[in-house]
C-alpha cells in the first residue's frame, strides 16, 4: 500500500481527466498526505440541520461551518467535495484527531473503493457526557 503525498493529491485534484476532489476544492485544505473534507449536508435522525447552510458560498471559502451535536447524538454528514477516485486508488476517511480525543467518533469504516464517485457519507456520534 502506498500513501499519496500532498503534491500528488493536488496533481490529481487539478487533473481535468480525474478531478479527484470534484470541481470545488480548497488549497487551504491540503495537508501533508491528506485533504480535509468539508461538510456539505448534515442530518440528525430525519431532520436536516444544514438547510440554512448556503453551499454555494462555501465552495470558495475556508471559513468553518460549525454544527452542535448533543451528547449521545448520532449525525450523518455528506461532504461538500464529491470525490472521484481513479480505478487504481482507494481512500480512507478518518476523523481529525482533535475530534476523536474529545469523544466525537466516526462509526462507519472509512474505506472508499477505487472508482467511487460522489460525496463521502460519514456517520458519527458524540460520546461525551456533557457539552
Amino acid at each position: 500500500m502506498s500513501i499519496l503525498l500532498k503534491n500528488k493529491i493536488k496533481t490529481l485534484a487539478n487533473d481535468a481527466n480525474v478531478r479527484l476532489l470534484g470541481p470545488h476544492f480548497l488549497e487551504d485544505s491540503f495537508q501533508g498526505c491528506s485533504y480535509d473534507l468539508r461538510i456539505g449536508s448534515a442530518f440528525i435522525g430525519k431532520k436536516i440541520i444544514s438547510k440554512d447552510h448556503n453551499v454555494e458560498k462555501w465552495w470558495t471559502t475556508s471559513k468553518k461551518w460549525e454544527i452542535s451535536v448533543e451528547p449521545s447524538e448520532i449525525i450523518t454528514i455528506l461532504t461538500l467535495e464529491e470525490i472521484s477516485l481513479p480505478n487504481y486508488i482507494s481512500a480512507t476517511v478518518f476523523a481529525m484527531n482533535s475530534f476523536s480525543s474529545t469523544g466525537f467518533l466516526i462509526l462507519n469504516p472509512g474505506h472508499i473503493d477505487p472508482g467511487y464517485k460522489g460525496p463521502v457519507s460519514i456517520c458519527a456520534i458524540n460520546l461525551r457526557t456533557c457539552k
